[in-house]
């Protein structure tokens, strides 16, 4: 649409003068944004613009074991976390945590991301909804096992790449599977599986070391350039 000629002020070199220009409307996707542009008369050069669209920003942090249970809590950054919008709309956090969403839809947060996908075995998946400010994850939005799961495989994942940058499971994904319905065990099948608190073992999906260890077993599966693993 175009709209009706206003003069626009212009401050410089100390003085005021005023340029013609016609407003016109735009809309973007990518970043979401319904502009007024203010176009110069004369050169056709955009000289100002302003976005309706509102945003939600700010930054995703999870509560975590340090190490292991009984270690302590820390809160962290949850990085590339995938977001969806409630009109569809799809996004995902940063390294570090932070997100900008067009604040017109409702946006939640769940565990299943492309580098990091965690899942429940037993019961409900995490999700989070996003609100002005810090997004935090944390009990009852998701089990202690998938925050964990999710920080400590993500953690581990970055030590691999300094290493292997270019290993396929480093960049394709690997499947996360906690609360698993076995007590005293965890395993890799293909995907790293953590079982439940029980017979007097914890949950291993809430332990750094175990999620490290099994990890390991998918790091030398995809390393292998010749013949198999050694099941021992």
């Amino acid at each position: 649409p175009v709209l009706g000629d206003v003069l626009l002020p212009v401050y410089a070199a100390r003085s005021l003068s005023y340029t013609l220009v016609q407003p016109r409307t735009t809309t973007t996707t990518n970043p979401p944004g319904r502009w007024t542009e203010l176009v110069d008369r004369r050169s056709g050069a955009v000289l100002a613009a302003t976005n309706a669209v509102r945003f939600l920003d700010g930054t995703m942090t999870g509560v975590h074991d340090i190490r292991t249970i009984d270690s302590g809590t820390a809160i962290d950054a949850m990085p590339y976390v995938p977001l969806t919008g409630s009109g569809g709309s799809t996004s995902i956090t940063g390294a570090d945590g932070s997100f900008s969403v067009n604040d017109a839809e409702t946006w939640t947060a769940s565990l299943r991301g492309d580098l990091v996908d965690v899942t429940n075995e037993a019961g409900t998946e995490g999700s989070l909804t996003l609100a002005a400010g810090a997004a935090e994850w944390a009990e009852p939005s998701a089990t202690q096992a998938e925050i964990d799961a999710y920080i400590f495989q993500y953690r581990v994942r970055e030590f691999g790449l300094r290493f292997a940058p270019d290993l396929e499971f480093l960049t394709s994904g690997l499947r996360t599977k906690v609360n698993v319905s076995v007590t005293c065990y965890s395993f890799y099948d293909g995907a790293v599986n953590f079982g439940i608190e029980g017979d007097g073992c914890n949950n291993p999906a809430r332990i750094a070391d175990a999620n490290y260890h099994e990890w390991g077993h998918a790091f030398h599966e995809y390393s292998v350039l010749s013949g198999v693993v050694d099941g021992t």
